[in-house]
């Protein structure tokens, strides 16, 4: 049981990080190349991506 408490956890986090990366890279894409088509919608990708870890996050503090 403890195994998979850790593993949950680790997906979490990895879950969080990869929401971060592809929110900064849109961000990155709109500001140094112009593409705002591409760039919008890796944000709303990260958004989603994280959504659920975001809101559990934010809800336990």
């Amino acid at each position: 049981m403890k195994k998979k408490v850790e593993y949950t956890k680790s997906v979490v986090v990895a879950s969080l990080v990869v929401s971060i990366a592809l929110v900064l890279f849109g961000i990155y894409l709109i500001v140094r190349d112009g593409d705002y088509i591409q760039g919008i919608l890796m944000i709303l990708l990260g958004l989603v991506t994280g959504s659920k870890e975001w809101i559990n996050l934010f809800k336990k503090k």
